[in-house]
């Protein structure tokens, strides 16, 4: 409800006082009296509530879209690092390579990442000590995943780009080239060492 003073009582403010004490039950003599001014003052006062109420709960709506917005920013990210990734499936195995003519691994995780203006290491033991140490557990879409795939010596020789639901995208051997592979069964659950997030 809202009262906007004129300094004027007359018809229009009578009639208006009258309608006010009759929806609220008060003692209706179209008088302004110390009941009816009352019951004006608390109206003013919920009112004045539910505004404040209504101002911080678009606020704290606000603050939630801006913060998935930021979330959708840095899902976008991944999305498009793993998206420009699969363009290669299938580009073959060059030891040493680091261009699209021939990839190895951690060539091709570097030409990936230098896309998007992230630089990594050369190799992928050097790659291992880019970004921050990520548990498995925690793995999010666009993280390094790295392996001893030389059996059990516990020392990191491969990196793939972790593309989630447990798979890695990665350029794997001479005879496969650049392929899709899951990290939770089989061979690379068995040589796993480590993980790092190098996006921000």
């Amino acid at each position: 409800m809202t009262v906007k003073p004129t300094g004027y009582y007359g018809t229009i403010t009578r009639t208006a006082v009258i309608k006010m004490q009759k929806q609220y039950g008060l003692l209706v003599d179209g008088i302004a009296g110390k009941q009816t001014l009352g019951k004006l003052d608390s109206l003013m006062q919920r009112d004045a509530a539910k505004a404040a109420s209504s101002t911080a709960a678009a606020a704290a709506e606000n603050a939630d879209e801006s913060q998935k917005a930021s979330s959708r920013g840095e899902l976008h990210s991944a999305e498009s690092i793993i998206d420009y990734a699969k363009r290669f499936k299938g580009v073959k195995y060059v030891w040493g390579g680091t261009t699209a003519k021939g990839f190895d691994c951690s060539g091709f995780v570097k030409y990936v990442y230098n896309k998007f203006d992230v630089s990594l290491s050369r190799t992928s033991a050097a790659q291992a000590k880019n970004g921050t140490y990520i548990k498995k557990a925690d793995l999010l879409p666009g993280d390094l995943v790295f392996f001893d795939t030389n059996g059990g010596k516990n020392r990191i020789n491969h990196v793939g780009i972790y593309i989630g639901g447990g798979k890695m995208i990665h350029s794997s051997s001479l005879h496969k080239g650049v392929v899709i592979s899951t990290i939770n069964s089989g061979f690379y659950a068995k040589c796993y060492m480590t993980a790092r997030r190098v996006l921000k």
